[in-house]
């Protein structure tokens, strides 16, 4: 009998530092990584496509593959980085002092000219909605079983406490984390016992991270991964 297969939609390091001891975890399941390069959400091919036909087209690509078969898919998990996109516009501040085109603090994003502030205004709009649209979606490609979860302002914000780690070390600072339990089991403590975890339900912790200022602060509902792959386990 083949396992059951869960699919984990990701941006970027999320593989490298997750992975190896979901696949631990999990290992009564078939858990593949698609890593997508960049913001699925805001990226120009997908201007003009809805937030669900976007993860749609993703599913799509995936099982045109020979080893993927979508009636074998138990649950598609999408992981975000919620960027900051739930403050307010008055939140998006002009300083032309600065050199960095974006700044982000746990209160604000600041940019240093008025383009600048266009452009965020309008990608955090954009997400913004996708992500009201997915956090309630259930269904994506018809059939098959959807839930999105998020790290808070991103990844890096989780795993090694810098929002803002350089590209070039994002791979080293991922493997540096996966590597840096003991047990499978530590790696869940990590992710349901610390400070970011926000507790309660699926819709409670995406109801959280809407609230004021919270998108640039460190939360991830990630914990919830957990119970969702022991559930398809034991199904």
């Amino acid at each position: 009998m083949s396992k059951s297969l869960v699919i984990v939609i990701a941006e970027g390091s999320e593989q490298d530092a997750l992975y190896p001891n979901l696949k631990k975890i999990g290992r009564k399941l078939r858990i593949h990584f698609e890593i997508m390069g960049t913001d699925v959400f805001t990226a120009k091919e997908n201007a003009n496509k809805s937030p669900k036909a976007i993860v749609g087209n993703i599913i799509k690509e995936i099982t045109s593959k020979p080893e993927f078969n979508k009636k074998d898919i138990k649950l598609v998990i999408q992981l975000t980085d919620t960027d900051g996109v739930y403050i307010p516009d008055d939140k998006i501040i002009i300083d032309d002092s600065q050199q960095e085109k974006t700044k982000y603090t746990y209160k604000d994003i600041r940019v240093n000219n008025s383009n600048q502030l266009q452009m965020i205004t309008h990608r955090n709009s954009k997400k913004r909605a996708a992500l009201n649209t997915l956090s309630r979606t259930e269904k994506v490609a018809k059939t098959v079983n959807y839930k999105i979860l998020y790290f808070s302002r991103n990844l890096d914000h989780v795993i090694s406490d810098d929002a803002d780690t350089p590209k070039s070390k994002k791979t080293k600072e991922a493997d540096a984390f996966s590597n840096s339990f003991a047990t499978p089991y530590d790696f869940e403590d990590f992710f349901t016992t610390s400070d970011f975890t926000v507790d309660g339900t699926y819709d409670t912790t995406w109801n959280f991270i809407k609230s004021d200022a919270r998108s640039l602060e460190k939360f991830s509902n990630f914990q919830l991964i957990f119970d969702m792959l022991r559930e398809i386990a034991n199904n």
